[in-house]
């Protein structure tokens, strides 16, 4: 299951329902009352010559129903509570428009990535994509059209990269991929797999989706911030060069 459907059924899962704690709440209720009905049913007799040992027939499962009601409303109320708090957990690592990573979760997976560079013999590269013309789709088809592209694009990326990688939206309709354990040839060819994964997607929108993709790999930088920053460059020398292109260590793939 891909990052935005699982947070979609996540949050689909932890919606709260006002209705459902007025269930419980009405479920308790009529189990105490059956329980009290049931203990009034005794034998009046039996009660009248054995006053003492009846009430703790009666009182007993009246105790032990109500015991048993507490026990279920704390467990609900815990299990809320837990759901709450995973759903801040994920909220506070995700996009909430694509479900895709949010730029805090990338920036902190290629901080540590970085450190390991510098640990052991290992290397990794960003690659950074910016959909081509998005304001046309936005001003022309209107903003939820644009939020489709944007949902449909992530899904096309998370489809394309291996479990391994990270994928986030950088902000608006940029977009970064912490590809591991993966030179520049690696990420050259996974950019050149999303760009003809692309050319073949059906977008809710008329004009074509394409995206400019910048590469850049840790042999080319000493911090995590002119890494992502040459990614950022190339990218941006891609547009310049005519959009839908690859560009890697200054050089230019169409």
């Amino acid at each position: 299951m891909s990052q935005a459907t699982s947070v979609r059924a996540f949050e689909k899962q932890t919606k709260p329902h006002s209705h459902e704690s007025k269930a419980d709440w009405i479920f308790v209720l009529l189990f105490n009352l059956f329980v009290v009905f049931a203990c009034l049913q005794m034998d009046m007799a039996n009660w009248l010559t054995n006053i003492v040992a009846t009430q703790t027939v009666i009182y007993l499962p009246i105790a032990a129903s109500l015991f048993l009601s507490l026990i279920y409303m704390l467990e609900k109320k815990r299990r809320i509570a837990v759901g709450e708090r995973n759903k801040f957990m994920r909220e506070s690592k995700h996009d909430t428009l694509t479900g895709l990573y949010n730029r805090q979760f990338f920036h902190d997976s290629a901080r540590i990535e970085m450190e390991r560079t510098k640990r052991v013999p290992s290397t990794f590269s960003v690659v950074m994509l910016d959909i081509d013309d998005f304001k046309k789709i936005n001003d022309t088809e209107g903003h939820a059209i644009g939020d489709a592209v944007l949902t449909e694009f992530a899904q096309v990326l998370e489809n394309t990269v291996r479990q391994t990688d990270v994928v986030a939206r950088w902000g608006g309709e940029e977009f970064l991929i912490l590809c591991r354990d993966t030179n520049e040839q690696g990420a050259l060819t996974l950019a050149g797999k999303i760009r003809k994964t692309l050319q073949q997607a059906d977008f809710p929108c008329a004009q074509a989706v394409t995206a400019s993709i910048g590469l850049s790999s840790v042999a080319e930088a000493q911090n995590l911030e002119d890494l992502i920053k040459l990614a950022d460059m190339r990218m941006y020398e891609a547009k310049r060069s005519g959009k839908d292109r690859i560009v890697h260590q200054t050089k230019l793939a169409s």
